[in-house]
């Protein structure tokens, strides 16, 4: 993971080397990987995020990723969770791959 998003070359050690584009590298881990996808498993299965009411899951999730809480328009659009057919592991993938949470790394 580190290797794909956190290391650039060292050849000059200048800032202008590292780049903030995603490349296709990426992308396909983020897209593809089984390990990403149990991690968020265990997540949205923990005793604690069990406990809280979908709202607080969705908050405890946002902060995670984004490190802010949903926006009332977000609220709305994920609705009551397990109801609307969304669960909280779909949430948080929806969220690791976003253009904010990439942007953020």
């Amino acid at each position: 993971f580190l290797l794909l998003f956190g290391r650039p070359a060292r050849d000059s050690g200048e800032l202008s080397e590292r780049s903030n584009a995603i490349t296709a590298k990426q992308r396909l881990l983020l897209c593809n990987s089984a390990k990403l996808w149990r991690d968020l498993g265990g997540l949205a299965g923990s005793p604690r995020m069990k406990s809280l009411a979908w709202k607080e899951r969705l908050e405890e999730v946002y902060l995670r990723f984004l490190a802010r809480p949903p926006t009332a328009a977000e609220l709305k659009l994920l609705g009551r969770g397990g109801k609307s057919g969304i669960g909280i592991r779909e949430v948080a993938w929806m969220l690791l791959n976003s253009r904010e949470f990439l942007y953020r790394i």
